[in-house]
């Protein structure tokens, strides 16, 4: 494998949360009405008292806050293992995968008796976490792009002809989707509350991000970069105003605003996940660097090394019984060097953060009633859409910035 260790380790974690996430959402949105039927389940949850109106209010929503809380409990206990630097760290962090899955279905079991209500604090404190993870995902995703724009363009430049008809016909699809999201707002916003401002500024970005493009102000600018940022701040600002009142929202009461908003929701988590997961530091686009802090840099691992590679050959040694007590300690050694950096520390945290950010995504900012065992459409917040909002002028913010401040700060290295 070309992935480094510590790549390889991530990608284990993202496949078993995501494991959990589906269970999560087969039981909010396909099980629940089943598991209610089970002789067995209804035994159980007859010992359970969730202060809802009958079992039914145990496995829906609630539900997703509860398999919530059990990842983020697992998470902060390998965190708390992680500070230990030791031989521990490694052995919670890269083994014991069956104590793990006993943890989450424990806790998540647990959780059964506390009452929904309770989670209204858990809400509030997942909310908090989820807005800097939503500023977290903007700045992965905004690398991202820059690094799949240069690539695209470099192959280009190189003589793929082919690439040429890729970049033209992916950036086409880009502001398709960004103008679809800005039209819709108009159509179903515009004209009452802050529908048409919010908008109108989406717009106004747009042009600036293009015309920047043009102007060159940042060699590693491209239109296909422009156009996905655009995509994003376009479905944000849509995605905000969704969740107004009913008095300015047309589409309050459509399940394709349900649909369309958590399909680009868990579009964008797991394609930030992806790239923290398997992304290295190595080949960050250097862009992004809020304060001069690279945060891709500082969170992504690296790529495979010597170490890995003598990693990989004492292991090998180790498996066929060829090792001596000098390889025995390099092996030590080597498997405990990684536990003194920061590395699997950041990414922990992520992973916690993203535990809370899904809790918020699938129940709308908390907004829907915690006992329902149904969960047909969004319910209006105006957290929800303020957070949104926020997230997407930060955004913009941060991307023109970053076409930008090559011109205005020639000094710095952007490379």
């Amino acid at each position: 494998m070309n992935a480094s260790f510590k790549q390889q380790v991530r990608l284990a974690y993202f496949v078993f949360d995501a494991i959990f996430v589906g269970l999560g959402l087969l039981i909010l949105y396909g099980l629940s009405g089943l598991l209610v039927k089970l002789s067995w389940v209804q035994w159980a949850l007859d010992y359970v008292d969730c202060g809802g109106s009958g079992i039914a209010s145990c496995l829906g929503v609630s539900s997703v806050y509860r398999i919530s809380l059990a990842l983020a409990a697992m998470h902060v206990l390998i965190l708390l293992m992680l500070l230990l630097r030791n031989g521990c760290s490694r052995v919670f962090n890269e083994e014991v995968w069956m104590f793990k899955v006993l943890m989450i279905v424990l806790v998540f079991a647990g959780c059964f008796f506390i009452k929904n209500d309770s989670f209204k604090a858990y809400s509030n404190v997942a909310m908090i976490f989820s807005f800097f993870f939503l500023l977290f995902q903007i700045v992965m995703i905004i690398d991202l792009f820059y690094t799949w724009g240069v690539n695209w363009v470099k192959n280009y430049d190189e003589g793929g002809n082919g690439w040429m008809y890729l970049l033209i016909f992916t950036t086409v699809v880009l502001y398709a989707g960004s103008f679809y999201f800005t039209v819709n707002s108009f159509q179903n916003f515009g004209g009452c509350g802050i529908g048409t401002s919010t908008t109108v500024v989406n717009v106004i970005f747009m042009v600036v991000a293009a015309v920047l493009i043009f102007l060159r102000m940042n060699p590693d600018g491209s239109l296909l970069t422009s156009g996905a940022v655009s995509l994003i701040t376009s479905y944000l600002t849509w995605s905000a105003l969704s969740n107004q009142d009913e008095k300015c929202n047309k589409l309050q009461d459509l399940s394709s605003t349900t649909i369309i908003n958590l399909v680009v929701g868990l579009i964008f988590i797991v394609t930030s996940l992806i790239y923290v997961s398997i992304g290295s530091s190595e080949d960050n686009s250097g862009q992004v660097a809020p304060g001069g802090v690279n945060i891709p840099q500082a969170v992504l691992a690296e790529q495979k090394n010597e170490d890995d590679a003598k990693r990989e050959r004492l292991h090998d040694e180790e498996n066929a019984g060829l090792q001596n007590n000098k390889g025995k300690e390099e092996l030590k050694d080597l498997s405990l060097k990684i536990y003194q950096t920061n590395s699997f520390i950041y990414f922990h945290l992520i992973l916690l953060f993203a535990s809370c950010y899904l809790a918020m995504l699938l129940t709308n900012w908390g907004a829907p009633v915690i006992d329902g065992n149904e969960f047909p459409n969004f319910k209006e917040g105006n957290r929800s859409m303020w957070i949104k909002l926020t997230t997407a002028w930060v955004t913009m913010g941060l991307y023109v910035w970053t076409l930008i401040a090559p011109t205005l700060c020639p000094d710095r290295d952007f490379s």
